[in-house]
């Protein structure tokens, strides 16, 4: 136990020998009440000096009053450097004093201010990025009697922004880069297909004065080879002007000529077109609107170039004496949507994401069962798009596919919008 004793002399009355009174304070509680207020305060100090952030305290004049060990050590300060006659901003960088002067105004107004971005100048002249929050200290009649602030060394997040933001720079350069050499490829394959098709019609249409004998009779072997000679070419033309287009598409060269017209009258040209390439293998090919007619706008000769290389597509992946068909119906929207289908070979799940994509083909081996491009469906998905439609496809192996076109009925604007 621990006492606290208190010694009163005295004399009694008719006594004259002094005396003595003590009294004993038991105290026990009061000291252990003393040193747990001591370790918390030591505790408390220990977190404020050691804390990973600086604290320090102003009075309302802007003077240091307090300061952790963490922010002296950032800024290389001695504590009485600065306590009690260093001026806050005057620690700032020129660049830095005007935000901390504005925040310094809010915090008598707002009572907190957060998020201030300053350099602070060591010591040493240097200078440390910091970002700091601030709240006001009221006194007994709610003036404003200082300030406690918190500040962080910015110094690793201002690095990571600053690569951030080089890398984003070095990005776009690099973006700007690729779509500058893009056009370029696009511009070279528009110009190159050109200068191939001009030499190519003029064969295609030798070939067939040879076949109509203009310039004397064939014998079945000779008119058997022309025939080849054609098809070869035809099959190549097509090759070009698939190319061409994918080419002015994305050098935004290609450009709708739009007109008002009957979708299921244009489904049925593309169905009638592909007609000749079903019977060669025996397919049996279905044409089925839903409705008599369909109005819409769009360029006519695109929208057949796009089902008619979607019903070639589904020719091409269906056996001999398969079925293929197109549907025709009335979309939400006010759009119009385009099924073509088969009970071919189908398109595993994990292929369907790279089945629009130029010049990529699902069976890219050298062994490929199925010859082609790869550019068919990029330009239906291209065209679709130019129009503001779109192009969706649902497939099972072993079963078939069904690619849908949806596009709108309307065009933002009628009429000749430029060269196709």
């Amino acid at each position: 136990h621990i006492l606290q004793t208190v010694k009163i002399p005295f004399v009694a009355t008719g006594d004259d020998r002094p005396a003595v009174l003590g009294v004993g304070i038991e105290i026990t509680e009061q000291k252990a009440a003393e040193r747990a207020l001591q370790r918390t305060a030591e505790e408390v100090s220990d977190l404020y000096n050691n804390a990973p952030f600086g604290y320090h305290s102003l009075n309302s004049d802007g003077i240091f009053t307090r300061i952790n060990d963490t922010e002296l050590a950032w800024l290389g300060y001695q504590r009485d450097m600065l306590l009690g006659h260093y001026y806050f901003v005057d620690l700032f960088s020129p660049g830095s004093r005007a935000r901390v002067d504005k925040a310094l105004d809010t915090l008598r107004t707002a009572g907190r201010v957060e998020e201030i971005e300053g350099e602070m100048i060591r010591h040493d002249g240097s200078l440390l990025p910091v970002n700091m929050s601030a709240l006001a200290v009221a006194g007994e009649h709610g003036e404003i009697t200082g300030s406690r602030w918190t500040v962080v060394d910015d110094s690793t997040r201002r690095s990571a922004r600053a690569a951030l933001q080089r890398s984003h720079d070095d990005l776009q350069a690099a973006n700007e880069a690729l779509r500058t050499a893009a056009r370029m490829k696009d511009e070279f394959m528009a110009n190159m297909s050109h200068e191939l098709r001009t030499p190519l019609t003029s064969i295609l249409g030798l070939a067939e004065a040879l076949q109509l004998e203009t310039y004397g009779s064939l014998t079945e072997r000779q008119a058997r080879s022309l025939r080849i000679i054609e098809r070869s070419g035809r099959d190549l033309l097509a090759i070009i002007n698939d190319i061409l287009d994918l080419s002015r598409i994305g050098a935004g060269r290609l450009h709708l000529i739009v007109t008002s017209f009957d979708a299921v009258a244009v489904a049925q040209q593309a169905v009638q077109q592909a007609q000749s390439i079903a019977a060669q293998k025996s397919q049996r090919l279905s044409f089925a609107p839903a409705v008599e007619s369909l109005e819409m706008e769009g360029d006519q000769r695109r929208i057949i170039q796009i089902l008619a290389n979607l019903l070639s597509n589904a020719a091409k992946f269906t056996a001999d004496g398969g079925e293929m068909g197109l549907v025709v119906e009335p979309a939400p929207g006010d759009a119009v949507d385009f099924h073509v289908w088969d009970y071919g070979i189908g398109i595993a799940d994990e292929n369907l994401p790279m089945l629009f994509s130029a010049f990529t083909q699902v069976d890219g081996s050298r062994t490929r069962r199925y010859e082609g491009t790869g550019l068919g469906l990029a330009l239906v998905k291209s065209l679709a798009e130019l129009h503001g439609g779109s192009v969706a496809v649902e497939s099972e192996i072993g079963k078939g596919s069904r690619f849908t076109v949806r596009l709108p009925r309307r065009q933002p604007s009628s009429g000749d919008t430029g060269q196709t």
